[in-house]
């Protein structure tokens, strides 16, 4: 398989897991769930850039981390707290910030067994004035821990300022590589999670992504934002350069309707 072959194969992968979030999202909504559409492209773009072994901890979007990690939708349909230790999935602490501590626990084990594992942790921007962030970058990065801070940047922390959104400048004042990226696009997303854990792989200790993004309900501006949708943003892009065509666009989308149809009928 040549490297375009490959490249459109990755894509089209990230393509169905986006779709089978949103739709997950809106049978779940049907049901009177609470989702976050719009947000596909950060949990598929991070979790598809880590190995199985690698331990993921979830904070926030947590059936959307799970979907991807691959844990059963009618699991997830279910209710209550996601943790898989099979698939190396630890998640049910919702409140934002909390849970810090226990991903920096995962990395100090793997730093003591010299493992070339990387923690991921995925969290709020509703976190970012607790204590337990601070002190947990603040061990990070002076055991240089090899943790992958992931926050969902919404813009709809309470009482946010200009500042307080500019997060990645948090991580930045404990000596920790940060950046901001565009969580609307999940190619964007892929490299930014890709090279920080090459970087955190090689040694290099902790690194921070802060993860621009946007919920579709419940907000304003919402039609601004829906040009922004990761979902046809990445079928546009993908068209463009002849990795896909509309049909076989359409049939992965049939797909995942059938799995989400079928697990509606059981």
């Amino acid at each position: 398989m040549n490297d375009r072959s490959t490249r459109a194969k990755k894509r089209a992968e990230l393509l169905r897991q986006m779709i089978r979030i949103r739709r997950f999202d809106e049978r779940l909504l049907e049901l009177g769930g609470t989702v976050r559409p719009g947000e596909e492209a950060l949990a598929t773009g991070v979790l598809q850039s880590v190995g199985a072994d690698d331990p993921v901890v979830s904070l926030s979007l947590e059936p959307a981390h799970a979907l991807v990690r691959g844990v059963a939708m009618d699991e997830l349909l279910g209710g209550g707290r996601i943790v898989d230790a099979g698939l190396r999935f630890y998640g049910g602490r919702t409140a934002p910030g909390t849970g810090l501590t226990f991903a920096s626990g995962l990395a100090l084990s793997i730093a003591l067994q010299r493992r070339p594992l990387v923690t991921v942790c995925l969290f709020s921007d509703g976190g970012v004035r607790d204590a337990e962030l601070h002190e947990t970058l603040s061990l990070a990065s002076q055991w240089r821990l090899p943790m992958l801070f992931c926050c969902e940047n919404d813009l709809s922390a309470p009482e946010a300022s200009r500042s307080d959104t500019e997060l990645a400048m948090h991580a930045a004042s404990y000596g920790i590589p940060a950046w901001a990226v565009d969580g609307m696009d999940v190619l964007a997303v892929v490299d930014a999670a890709e090279r920080a854990v090459e970087a955190i792989r090689a040694g290099e200790g902790p690194h921070f992504l802060e993860l621009y993004t946007y919920r579709f309900r419940g907000m304003a501006e919402v039609a601004r934002w829906r040009e922004f949708d990761p979902i046809p943003l990445l079928v546009s892009m993908m068209c463009a350069s002849d990795e896909i065509g509309l049909e076989e666009a359409v049939t992965l989308e049939s797909e995942v309707d059938s799995e989400v149809g079928a697990l509606a009928r059981g």
